[in-house]
């Protein structure tokens, strides 16, 4: 037979078992609400995945991915229009949602920038700046609404990942970023940078035919990347020619500023 205060301490005790498993209840829908939100809304990247041995890269009879598209804009200084294509709903992974929230809403309509089409403004075919999965950061042109009335940029410039550097199965900004030029009807692409470095940043000088390249050495095979311990160095670049060289003048006082911060007192440099 229990007693008035056994009733209540046997009552007290399911109470707070309740209360536990009710937090434990919501944490656990809490945290997997979280882990298919985080899957959703992923960092934009670009899956790499290897053709199937039944059909190569490049088959015809392949089912493409959905891509999604800009409308086309005119490039100032040429007969081309250029449309870029983004990734479409599908760069989500096929196990991203809740249910079929999935299927209902789509956060990312557009994914990352994958390639680049080129037409011309008459009749006549049009085509693709690259012709495998690719990581377009960013895409620089001359534009109509720009606000100049003239422009001698006579190129178009890509921050592009064309190489799953660090081996994640996918190209994002944790990859190796190259810097491409080609002429402003998308012909003529070019690397920027030789075989060892990878692109920092770079500007354009005011005569719009030079740009000044920042870039890292890469490590040697086998060495993951440290940006904060690489070597970098600094490159004069000219468009129409093609030649690339060092920006010895730069890279001097770099050096110099560096011989600086050694001989400073500890308490200085901190």
């Amino acid at each position: 037979m229990s007693t008035p205060n056994g009733d209540r301490w046997l009552k007290r005790v399911w109470l707070v078992n309740g209360v536990v498993l009710l937090a434990a209840v919501v944490i656990g829908l809490g945290a997997a609400a979280v882990a298919g939100v985080s899957e959703w809304h992923g960092d934009k990247a670009v899956a790499v995945a290897a053709p199937s041995p039944e059909q190569g890269p490049n088959d015809g009879n392949a089912a493409g991915r959905a891509v999604r598209f800009d409308a086309p804009e005119p490039v100032r200084g040429s007969n081309t229009r250029l449309v870029l294509l983004h990734n479409g709903a599908d760069y989500l992974p096929e196990s991203a949602g809740i249910g079929s929230a999935r299927k209902q809403y789509n956060f990312y309509s557009e994914g990352p920038i994958v390639n680049v089409v080129f037409l011309p403004t008459g009749i006549g075919p049009g085509h693709l700046l690259f012709d495998r999965p690719a990581y377009l950061r960013q895409v620089s042109y001359p534009g109509e609404t720009d606000g100049r009335a003239d422009s001698l940029q006579t190129w178009i410039s890509y921050e592009v990942v064309l190489i799953d550097t660090n081996g994640d199965g996918k190209l994002d900004d944790n990859d190796e970023r190259q810097l491409m030029v080609s002429d402003l009807d998308g012909n003529n692409l070019k690397r920027v940078l030789p075989a060892g470095w990878r692109l920092k940043d770079y500007s354009s000088l005011k005569d719009r035919r030079t740009l000044v390249i920042t870039g890292f050495a890469s490590p040697k095979a086998g060495e993951k990347f440290d940006e904060r311990r690489a070597l970098e160095r600094a490159f004069l670049y000219d468009v129409q020619s093609g030649k690339l060289e060092s920006f010895a003048a730069l890279d001097s006082l770099v050096a110099r500023a560096g011989r600086v911060l050694v001989k400073a007192p500890a308490s200085a440099r901190q």
